[in-house]
């Protein structure tokens, strides 16, 4: 294993979450942790779309340096009090919590190294069981793109017809460390693994912790279930096994008949695991669940694209919690943050662009604060004709 190259990119991601703390804190300034845990998947964020545009017209190190840049000044913007500055002072703007952005990084650097540990042993490229071919043609095309989108390397002269953001996203990691895209491939794997689940630890903290939950109690159980448990098939194959002889068959039988286990299968020990099978538990369908895509190893969308989902649902959470006076603030996160989640979304996994809208929907709807107030003027009027009973409020909210 190239160790040093596992350090370097652990390094790289500490960075990107120093970096990216200030915009977390100002995301959720009042919650547990203050956001600390989406702090890598914000600066992630902020890296590439800079880049993405100055990409269509140069890609290459000009690209990355209007996304360094770009990052250092929203970092420093979100960090800094505008109005000190101006008077020759230095305040910060924002709170935030080392202890925990301590338990953040840990909580990363504990995912990142299990799928570093898992990819070691099967690190290829290789043409069954996924779609690496894809993945890793992406990597290599977008080294050498002059511009975007890049070069369709299945069909020459022509522009790539797919969502790629995730590939980008791995190819501006590879040019901050100096990695080539054989090695990048994997670490960029572990990296996008770990910031799904350090950000499920951090959105699920901070709500465990507003509901009276120890902050990492709840975190490290959203941690477990988003990022390592799978469906309930395999656990409960091994509940069977503790049942009584006659009582195990019986129960083996009522599940082989509604899934596509034969009753051998499950009443066989843990020796007969296979991640594969365990997704394929309905009928004519996949149930997949996120480990299973980081066992197969394809570096792809549906799996690049998690930690920005967890990020549109902290935006909507942020929203939810924030007074019907601050209209501001409210007013930033519907028409500020979730068009530039949701437009990278289309880009970077195209299937999860409506579930972004989706969240902010489920936000505005259900917040405490009137989704009317959002806009401009229209605030008073609304008060005034608030609707007197309950189903006609809910008819409102929902037509607004």
């Amino acid at each position: 294993m190239e160790y040093a190259l596992v350090i370097r990119w652990l390094v790289l991601y500490a960075v990107l979450l120093a970096a990216g703390l200030p915009l977390a804190a100002r995301l959720l300034p009042d919650a547990a942790g203050r956001g600390a845990g989406l702090a890598l998947p914000a600066s992630l964020l902020v890296l590439t779309v800079p880049a993405y545009w100055v990409g269509q017209v140069s890609f290459g190190p000009v690209a990355l340096a209007a996304g360094v840049v770009a990052l250092l000044v929203a970092a420093a913007l979100a960090a800094f009090d505008a109005a000190a500055l101006r008077d020759g002072r230095v305040e910060l703007a924002v709170d935030i919590d080392v202890r925990a952005a301590g338990d953040a990084f840990a909580v990363f650097t504990a995912a990142f190294l299990f799928i570093v540990a898992v990819r070691a042993f099967d690190p290829a490229v290789f043409p069954a069981g996924g779609e690496k071919f894809l993945d890793f043609g992406l990597l290599k095309t977008l080294q050498r793109s002059a511009t975007l989108p890049p070069e369709d390397f299945w069909f020459a002269g022509e522009p790539v017809k797919y969502y790629y953001g995730g590939h980008l996203m791995t190819t501006l990691l590879s040019w901050l460390s100096g990695t080539e895209p054989r090695f990048a491939y994997n670490l960029a794997l572990a990296g996008f693994y770990g910031a799904a689940v350090v950000a499920a630890f951090e959105l699920a903290g901070a709500i465990g912790a507003e509901r009276g939950v120890p902050r990492r109690i709840a975190g490290l159980f959203a941690a477990f279930f988003v990022g390592f448990a799978s469906n309930l098939v395999t656990a409960g194959r091994f509940v069977l096994l503790a049942l009584p002889e006659g009582l195990r068959r019986t129960a083996a039988e009522m599940v082989a008949a509604q899934t596509e286990y034969a009753v051998s299968d499950v009443l066989a020990g843990a020796e007969s695991f296979s991640y594969w099978s365990a997704s394929r538990v309905i009928p004519g369908t996949i149930n997949e669940f996120p480990l299973f895509a980081w066992l197969n190893g394809d570096l792809h969308a549906h799996m690049t694209g998690t930690p920005f989902l967890l990020l549109a649902a902290a935006v909507g959470f942020a929203y939810y919690r924030t007074p019907e006076a601050n209209r501001r603030r409210r007013r930033a996160l519907v028409f500020g943050a979730v068009p530039v989640i949701a437009s990278w979304q289309a880009v970077h996994n195209t299937w999860s662009f409506p579930s972004v809208l989706g969240l902010a929907w489920l936000a505005v709807a259900f917040a405490p604060a009137a989704p009317w107030s959002l806009l401009p003027g229209v605030g008073s009027l609304g008060r005034r004709a608030a609707p007197r009973s309950r189903l006609a409020a809910e008819a409102a909210r929902v037509a607004s």
